[in-house]
């Protein structure tokens, strides 16, 4: 289900709190999960997704490599562990622990 795949690919924004950072083809978001649907432990994960329509190959493999190194570092203090990869329906993303800043 990836929280309804990610919202219906953002068109629903109930469980988005706020859009936490942007550029040109990347956004991330804080999401609501209360029930740890993402496998996050705080209620909340962040989900960084390629936001072009037409995403290039160079721009997945990247976000493809990010998830399975984050994946690999998950007792590292300076990284956010991955918790899933999401590649369906148009939506190239990755679910990440949420880091609460300070």
């Amino acid at each position: 289900d990836d929280l309804g795949i990610v919202s219906t690919k953002l068109k629903n924004h109930e469980n988005i709190t706020s859009l936490a950072y942007e550029s040109n083809s990347t956004r991330i978001f804080k999401i609501r999960d209360e029930q740890n649907k993402l496998g996050g432990h705080t209620c909340f994960v962040a989900l960084k997704l390629i936001f072009d329509e037409f995403p290039t190959s160079e721009q997945v493999e990247r976000l493809e490599n990010e998830y399975n190194v984050s994946r690999s570092l998950p007792k590292c203090g300076a990284t956010r562990s991955a918790l899933k990869h999401i590649r369906r329906d148009g939506l190239n993303a990755i679910v990440l622990e949420w880091a609460v800043g300070k």
